[in-house]
């Protein structure tokens, strides 16, 4: 009886730490970046080098890292079409589109009007201030000091640099750039709209009548829900195998409409995880919808 028991409570942390297959051998599930690297990597905001590996601990160039927020604001299609560039270090860079698109943005800076330093390392103040600044927050973080100060006091009021600590001048490692891309990705966005010479600002909350916009839902399409697995296809034959449904109980605005206990669970492919082992247990899952045929795949999925 007690080895059941203890097989029964093994196979049950088991489950219990459930996401996506790792993506990278060199990353450990133990370490505090192992959800932020799948997450980014089911996403294809970031990836790996030509052996498969994520390389944690190597540090960030200011181009890598401006090529890691355009990926995350979704807009490599307009990086990958610019060829010209307004910094002279960067003509003829392998990520001068990239950072053209940042300038463009708004949320890159030059050491002057022709210097960048695409090659230099990243210190993760300026990570910050990037970030910061391409959600569009940059105002708060003016009326809170200004660079570097107010930054990091707003990145950190917004949550964007919950679960890294570092000072200004470190250099910013992988491992550390994807938790801080992971929590940027998630966090309602600044938006302003200029009328007759006016700015204002809204926050896209989901409050007061705002509607609910982060990078994960606007460029994305994908979901934050929350419920449970409740049929695979040994249970409903009109499911296709690689196929569950998920009744989503709790979710961050998911695909614009309201859910709980009682709406229909949703269709949705289980991609790479493990998502039909966890039938009935309560769960937390980043979803992603299809533009084109308006399908949802499971990108990670947790038991809670």
């Amino acid at each position: 009886m007690k080895k059941i028991i203890s097989a029964a409570l093994a196979a049950a942390v088991t489950i219990s730490s459930t996401s996506a297959f790792a993506a990278f051998s060199d990353v450990s599930e133990y370490t505090a970046a192992y959800t932020a690297i799948n997450e980014l990597e089911q996403l294809k905001i970031i990836d790996g080098d030509e052996n498969g590996n994520f390389n944690p601990q190597q540090r960030l160039t200011r181009a890598e890292f401006a090529k890691l927020v355009v990926m995350a604001l979704g807009e490599e299609d307009v990086a990958r079409a610019l060829t010209s560039t307004s910094f002279e270090d960067c003509a003829g860079h392998w990520a001068a589109g990239y950072i053209e698109t940042g300038v463009a943005d708004g949320f890159i800076n030059g050491y002057s009007d022709t210097e960048f330093g695409p090659d230099d390392v990243l210190t993760y103040a300026q990570a910050v201030k990037m970030l910061v600044t391409a959600i569009g927050y940059s105002l708060y973080a003016d009326n809170q000091g200004g660079w570097p100060a107010g930054y990091l006091t707003q990145g950190a009021r917004l949550g964007i640099t919950a679960r890294v600590s570092a000072s200004n001048d470190t250099a910013l490692t992988r491992e550390a750039a994807a938790v801080l891309i992971d929590n940027t990705i998630k966090i309602p966005l600044c938006v302003a709209a200029h009328t007759y010479g006016t700015t204002t600002y809204s926050i896209k909350d989901g409050r007061e009548g705002r509607d609910y916009e982060t990078l994960l839902t606007d460029r994305h399409d994908t979901y934050i829900v929350n419920g449970k697995v409740t049929e695979t296809r040994s249970m409903n034959k009109g499911l296709g195998k690689d196929e569950v449904t998920y009744q989503v109980e709790m979710s961050d605005n998911f695909d614009g409409k309201a859910y709980n206990k009682t709406t229909e669970p949703v269709r949705m492919n289980v991609g790479s995880t493990d998502a039909k082992e966890l039938l009935f247990y309560y769960t937390e899952a980043i979803v992603q919808k299809d533009r084109t045929t308006d399908e949802y795949k499971i990108l990670t999925i947790t038991a809670k």
